[in-house]
């Protein structure tokens, strides 16, 4: 998959954090592997992205199941007053991301459950066993979750609960309640 990730059309660069089966097979291999293919990796770490007069700070944890995720860490550089946009792949992160004043969150993890009825509503789902954040955009304190369905499967069935690719286009807006230009999602 590196080769086909580190050729999709971006203009600033094509980005990625791990997810607890990254980890299982062994994750520094394959964020070996990403990062020689082109795809930068985020393990606890950000960097700060800018085009013209606008920028924002795109930081990654590293994945929770395997405890090796350090949110802090991830943003202990970014400099003052500018967004965050967050990888994390499990969201469980997100309420901690909430409490930082992380603008937005992307994550997966859930697969939507698998099995489900997530089209009618993201809770009816079997990942809300373990998590609230199942599948979709989720909202709080002027933040923003997206946890997409993702196209693997644990299991090799999915019902009820589609595949998924997210496209997401960062625009400029005024100033928000906090004080800062965000990124609208």
């Amino acid at each position: 998959m590196a080769p086909i990730l580190a050729a999709l059309p971006a203009k600033l660069g094509v980005w990625a954090c791990l997810g607890n089966h990254d980890h299982f097979v062994d994750g520094d291999a394959v964020a070996a592997v990403l990062e020689r293919a082109g795809v930068h990796v985020l393990r606890n770490r950000g960097e700060v992205i800018q085009r013209g007069g606008s920028a924002f700070w795109l930081g990654g944890v590293d994945d929770s199941w395997t405890r090796q995720a350090d949110l802090d860490a991830a943003l202990a550089a970014k400099p003052e007053g500018l967004p965050v946009l967050l990888l994390a792949h499990d969201p469980s992160v997100w309420p901690a991301a909430v409490a930082r004043r992380v603008a937005v969150t992307l994550s997966g993890h859930t697969h939507g459950g698998q099995f489900g009825l997530v089209r009618l509503h993201p809770a009816l789902s079997l990942a809300r066993l373990m998590t609230p954040f199942t599948a979709g955009r989720f909202q709080r304190e002027g933040s923003v979750l997206h946890v997409s369905r993702g196209t693997a499967n644990t299991l090799p069935i999915r019902l009820g609960a589609p595949t998924e690719v997210g496209l997401f286009e960062l625009v400029d807006r005024a100033p928000s309640p906090r004080g800062v230009a965000a990124p609208e999602l």
